[in-house]
């Protein structure tokens, strides 16, 4: 049995004479005496290191469990050569064992831990007696030169040496961002009083200490050139301030010191990015992995949190995904509340994309890859990490993670989508249809947008305004503050005056008893008297906390101040006077006059957010019913950014695109169309009142924006305008003042309509009450009509109002359609849920003969809208802008059209009907006008993308947009068809044809005397 045995001068092998007490327990005994360790253990052969870099060389590998050169050479020398490679061999250290029974095949004894032990320490301590002419004081100078040199060298190449420079890089870095923020802070707040307006304009830190060593003084802004610092357009606004600028003058010496500021900004900017790049490359080169997955700056700060590199990858992804957060979590798990769900790791890129709902489901899988990530580079080593793959791990765990993430967003738009719809999205089924599709010219239209920026001069002087106005703030800061003070000092001293009172009463007390003790003794009391203070009785004391009160509010008067509600009552009376202005122009007679709406409304002093022009709508039968919540709903959303009526409702599901509607508008114009003057000025008041209440219940709203209503209300205006539908005259008139006082029209709401109701057919009501219910209450069967009513130009009555007065309207107002700034005009037509073709007769187009009137002309206006709408897409020219025609459906809703054929006892129950059946599932009773008029409000502010025209793009099946509800009473649109529309297409045709053709005859006639008669109200 050999031992090898490493000393400081080289290794030595060593023969066992008795291999059978190197096993015993009591081994130790053999080493008592040099004389028994040398009859034990025999020198048979000695290895001497040449040098120091050759003993460390070769220590440093036995201390890794490695076979170095010089110890290969020695063993292959003297054991397997000589011939006794198959005597077993006894080593310190088991890893060394395995390596050399690995590359030279030599038997090693595994001796168990305790006799190991003894062996050692016995060699260790007769070393001198075993190495026969050894001298101890040599040996131990040997064994110190040694350890200085292999401590030197772990030192010089120490593992952990490039993440100490990285640690203090990222430090250094941290500590950089926080000087520059000091000192620059501390330049503007100090060159501010020279130039305020210039921390408007520039807000960079590097730029803003450039130009004020390029400028110096703000007078010689015109002369200096900026070119190499800023942008074109940022000098000239910041020359253009300059010139008008309200700071005050600083002298040479106050420019010399700050110049010297502005030099220690700019170059510690400079050093850091020099540092910034840097840390960049260390990065890249240690962590090459990390680096791609979360960015240098993470990374740098996991490591250093961690201490080194090998350090952090040891932690789990549990710990490297809070790590930095130790406070929050142990402050958690004390107060027994929720973890934290991220630290350091939170700043990662992949983290700060992700939306909030998935942001800790996106910092454990980011946790995860970066420990992967994060032990790849501890433990590859240095050629591995200068490879060009090096950091092909973290790149592709990056693209894991990054189509990991759109996916949860697909899934969490998915989801909310829906939720709302009845069946989930469904795939359609592929048919050939034989149709062919040209290409869309048109769709590659563009509408050019202006690249001019504003005015320099526009862009300085709202700087002014802006320091203007925060000198102002903080003014009225400091005043409030001062007056706090005051006030409080006031109190403690009303405070100590009670304390003080309080004393006086005793001592009164006491000398009233005196008094009266001199009186019976027969001294004076006059004396008593004057030295007393004289009582304060509850009238002085009330007239004096008046006198106080009075007092303060002299006070805050002349500051200027205001009570809350004098300035609610200030704000409400400049609200409404925006109103008074419109119904004063409206109060005037329709003669000939200029425009009352103005053209130019006033910009609002908002910063970034782009406002679509005002529109112009009309609505006729906005007095009451549908078309007055159409006028409430559309005054409510128009006054709200990004209105919720104009977003894309469950049907638009399926549509991608990246249009939307505008975040807002400049102001509204609305057109109140209605048959009596009196009762349309009646509903605009009361609809002014309504509105007034709702922007105060907008006001405590999160998301209320004070400057955009305050805009849109200053630009609202509300006119009326007299039209009868069932007469020619009214409708021409009607135009004729439109064209005068309006420069265009975006939206025409066509809501006005009658019904011809006789009387209700009780039998025919019992009949459905017990056959069909739910219709009774929905589409109901049993109210008898007038037959043959004829309008005062001789043309059907119910027709007449109901279809062919908005054709002609809409004819009148096509060219001021065509003007509206958006990009495209609407006209929105209001059927019925009863319309049907089941009464309607084509020869009896005019619905003279119908004894359904009210479901055919409703059903004319699906034919109409749909026909309109087809023919407005295959003839409008390129250069004039298309007008889209809507069908709106407003379902079951509680109006007057029905109110006088029953009593108001009945008219109660069936509104009671109505809510039994949207609680039993029917989605069509609205009931409520307001909620009724979401179908036509939607249509009118929707982007047009999410308004399909075609159910499942079937060109048979166009659609109507119904207003439905659920259960509860929350309104939201559906689609349905209109019905047998593939039978009836040709007969919509000759519908549109003889409309127009009544159209153009009565427009010939127009020069003759027209007898301007005004249909009486029929029910």
């Amino acid at each position: 049995m050999l031992v090898l045995y490493e000393t400081a001068m080289g290794y030595c092998l060593f023969k066992v004479t008795d291999s059978a007490k190197i096993e015993k327990a009591d081994l130790w005994e053999e080493f008592e005496t040099p004389a028994k360790a040398s009859k034990l253990l025999k020198l048979k052969a000695l290895h001497r290191f040449t040098s120091t870099a050759t003993a460390v060389e070769d220590i440093s590998a036995l201390q890794n469990g490695k076979l170095g050169k010089g110890l290969k050479q020695f063993l292959t020398e003297e054991v397997l050569e000589k011939g006794k490679g198959k005597e077993s061999l006894v080593v310190i250290d088991p890893h060394l064992g395995r390596s050399i029974t690995k590359k030279l095949g030599i038997n090693i004894n595994a001796m168990s831990e305790g006799a190991s032990g003894d062996l050692w320490r016995g060699i260790r301590s007769q070393i001198t007696a075993l190495l026969d002419g050894l001298d101890p004081k040599d040996l131990s100078t040997m064994s110190l030169g040694l350890s200085h040199s292999l401590a030197r060298f772990k030192l010089k190449f120490s593992p952990d040496k490039v993440d100490t420079m990285v640690v203090q890089a990222i430090a250094l870095l941290d500590d950089l961002d926080k000087e520059i923020n000091i000192y620059a802070m501390r330049v503007k707040e100090w060159y501010g009083w020279h130039f305020p307006e210039m921390a408007k304009i520039i807000v960079d830190n590097v730029a803003y200490a450039k130009v004020i060593r390029a400028m110096g003084f703000r007078t010689n802004a015109a002369t200096t050139d900026f070119s190499s610092i800023l942008p074109e357009d940022l000098e000239a606004v910041l020359k253009a301030a300059a010139e008008i600028s309200m700071g005050t003058e600083i002298s040479d010496s106050d420019i010399a010191h700050i110049n010297s500021l502005c030099d220690q900004v700019i170059s510690i900017s400079q050093y850091r990015s020099q540092l910034a790049e840097y840390l960049r490359n260390r990065m890249s080169a240690i962590a090459p992995n990390l680096t791609a997955l979360v960015g240098e700056l993470v990374g740098a700060r996991l490591i250093s949190h961690a201490g080194s590199l090998l350090n952090l990858a040891k932690h789990p992804a549990s710990t490297i995904q809070i790590l930095g957060a130790e406070k929050a979590l142990f402050r958690a798990l004390k107060t027994k509340h929720d973890t934290p769900k991220y630290g350091l790791i939170y700043h990662a890129s992949l983290i700060g994309q992700a939306p909030p709902k998935l942001k800790g489901k996106m910092a454990r899988m980011v946790a995860t890859k970066a420990a992967l990530s994060i032990r790849v580079d501890a433990l590859t080593d240095a050629d591995g990490k200068s490879e060009e793959a090096a950091s092909s791990i973290g790149l592709e765990n990056r693209t894991k993670l990054e189509s990991r993430l759109r996916a949860l967003e697909h899934q969490i738009e998915g989801g909310n989508v829906r939720r709302f719809s009845e069946n989930g999205k469904k795939q359609q089924r592929f048919e050939m249809t034989g149709e062919t599709k040209t290409y869309n010219v048109k769709a590659d239209e563009v509408d050019l947008v202006s690249t001019q920026r504003d005015h320099p001069m526009e862009a300085a002087v709202k700087a002014v305004l802006d320091v203007k106005e925060e000198k102002k703030r903080a003014k009225e800061e400091r005043k409030a503050k001062k007056r706090a003070e005051k006030e409080k000092e006031v109190k403690s001293e009303d405070e100590d005056q009670m304390q003080v009172d309080g004393e006086s009463k005793k001592d009164k007390k006491e000398k009233k008893r005196k008094r009266r003790e001199s009186e019976v003794n027969g001294a004076g009391s006059m004396d008593v008297d004057e030295e007393q203070p004289k009582e304060e009785t509850e009238e002085e004391r009330k007239a004096r906390k008046k006198a106080k009160k009075e007092a303060k509010a002299a006070a805050a008067a002349a500051e200027g101040t205001e009570s809350p509600k004098k300035k609610k009552k200030k704000s409400e009376t400049l609200r409404k006077s925006s109103y008074d202005t419109s119904d004063c122009s409206c109060r005037s007679s329709p003669a000939v006059r200029t425009f009352s709406v103005p053209i130019h409304h006033d910009e609002p002093e908002m910063s970034k957010l782009t406002l679509a022009p005002p529109p112009i709508v009309v609505v006729t039968g906005a007095n009451g019913g549908i078309g007055y919540g159409c006028c409430k709903r559309l005054l409510v959303q128009l006054c709200q950014l990004n209105p919720p009526d104009a977003r894309p409702q469950a049907f638009a599901s399926h549509i991608s695109s990246d249009e939307k509607a505008p975040a807002g508008y400049k102001g509204l114009t609305l057109i109140m169309a209605c048959r009596n003057r009196k009762r349309a000025e009646t509903a605009r008041t009361k609809l002014l009142r309504w509105f007034d209440g709702q922007v105060e219940t907008l006001r405590r709203l999160p998301n209320y924006d004070e400057d955009y209503v305050s805009n849109f209300l200053r630009n609202c205006h509300v006119e009326i305008e007299e039209l009868d539908l069932a007469s020619v005259s009214s409708v021409l008139n009607f135009s004729a003042v439109v064209h005068q006082k309006y420069p265009y029209v975006s939206h025409l709401l066509c809501n006005a309509g009658v019904a011809s109701f006789k009387k209700v057919n009780w039998l025919l009501a019992i009949k459905q009450l017990i056959l069909d219910p739910m219709g009774l209450i929905t589409a109901p069967n049993f109210y008898t009509q007038h037959v043959g009513e004829i309008s005062a130009d001789n043309l059907g009555w119910v027709w007449q109002s109901n279809v062919f007065g908005h054709f002609m309207l809409f004819r009148e107002l096509e060219d001021l359609l065509a003007k509206s700034p958006f990009d495209c005009s609407r006209v929105v037509w209001c059927s019925s849920i009863e319309a049907s073709p089941k009464y309607y007769d084509s020869d009896d187009w005019q619905l003279k003969k119908s004894e359904h009137s009210y479901e055919s002309s409703k059903y004319q206006v699906d034919l109409l809208a749909t026909t309109l709408n087809q023919a407005a897409g295959q003839s409008t020219p390129a250069t004039r802008k298309p007008t889209k025609h809507f069908i709106s459906e407003p379902g079951v809703c509680s109006t007057s059209i029905s109110a006088k054929l029953i009593h108001p006892f009945l008219d109660y129950i069936k509104l009671i009907l109505f809510y039994v059946g949207r609680f039993c599932g029917s989605p069509h009773h609205t009931i409520d006008p307001w909620k009724a008029a979401i179908a036509s409000i939607h249509l009118a502010l929707a982007h047009i993308v999410f308004l399909p025209l075609f159910l499942n793009n079937d060109p048979n099946k166009p659609v109507r947009f119904g207003a439905q509800t659920g259960r509860f009473g929350n309104e939201y649109v559906g689609l349905s068809v209109v019905k047998e529309y593939e039978t009836h297409k040709q007969v919509g045709y000759g519908l549109v044809k003889k409309c127009d053709d009544l159209y153009e005859s009565i427009k010939r006639q127009e020069a003759a005397p027209v007898v301007n008669e005004t249909a009486s109200e029929r029910t």
